[in-house]
């Protein structure tokens, strides 16, 4: 009984002794907007921090925000509605934003009915301004109209360096081969 007690004594002080110190800055109070969610949070190399938000809107697609707070401080810089120009004809849909190497990506794709095609699309965003470049194509593919959309799913490499691109054929073709979903 004593051996059991002091061996849990030996592992709790051991566990004590080699706890990490969790240092905690608290900066000023961001005040998000109503009806908004934190999508996700992205930081920099520099320390900043990048946060996402979503609108919710009832009947109609909700809305992307970016936010940038600056440095060890979190001095806002800037907020920027992610509003996407058409792209062939069709307004893209925001997939995710992203850092590759040390440039900000912000991710979306769209499908083109009439074209029957699938694309997935990057705009560079400027870390400086929240300005963001014209669509820089990542990747399309051609899909039926019967089919429909395909589906992307995109990964960054653990050293941040690259993306990967999985696309993803329409929810009733797989392996080329198309089947009926009844």
């Amino acid at each position: 009984k004593k051996s059991i007690l002091a061996l849990s004594f030996f592992t709790l002080t051991t566990i004590a002794a080699k706890a990490q110190e969790l240092n905690v800055k608290w900066t000023e109070e961001m005040e998000i907007p109503n009806k908004n969610e934190v999508y996700s949070m992205r930081k920099s190399k520099d320390n900043s921090v990048y946060i996402v938000r979503e609108k919710e809107y009832v009947n109609i697609e909700s809305r992307f925000y970016l936010s940038k707070y600056e440095g060890d401080s979190f001095t806002f810089k800037f907020d920027i509605e992610i509003d996407f120009p058409k792209y062939n004809g069709e307004k893209p849909k925001y997939k995710d934003v992203v850092f590759i190497g040390d440039k900000l990506y912000i991710l979306s794709t769209c499908y083109n009915e009439k074209e029957e095609m699938n694309y997935c699309l990057a705009n560079e965003v400027n870390q400086n301004t929240g300005t963001v470049s014209d669509y820089i194509k990542v990747d399309q593919s051609s899909t039926s109209k019967k089919e429909g959309s395909a589906s992307y799913r995109i990964c960054k490499t653990e050293d941040g360096t690259k993306l990967a691109v999985l696309a993803f054929p329409s929810y009733n073709t797989y392996n080329g081969q198309t089947y009926n979903i009844n």
